[in-house]
């Protein structure tokens, strides 16, 4: 099934259910983010900051959450493309 998006007089077709693939790797990525940042906040080794503390750490979660935003984006591009099925 599609749906039909018109545009500057242009029929777009696009498939109804690919959503689910980006929502799940967002949500997954998003709570991996989420515990990264609350183990920053408790445990001393990490400063006791969610984004400060010592240069390291702080430089290595704004790395990891960056890769987890490109990782998301390419295979949500990928997905919308239709290289990657989607469930």
């Amino acid at each position: 099934m599609t749906y039909l998006v018109f545009d500057q007089g242009q029929e777009f077709h696009h498939p109804t259910g690919t959503l689910g693939l980006s929502v799940t790797i967002f949500t997954v990525c998003a709570i991996l983010l989420i515990i990264m940042l609350v183990a920053r906040r408790q445990f001393p080794i990490f400063g006791k900051a969610e984004l400060g503390g010592p240069k390291t750490f702080k430089h290595l979660t704004g790395m990891i959450a960056l890769v987890m935003w490109v990782l998301y984006v390419i295979v949500s591009s990928l997905q919308a493309q239709g290289y990657i099925e989607a469930f």
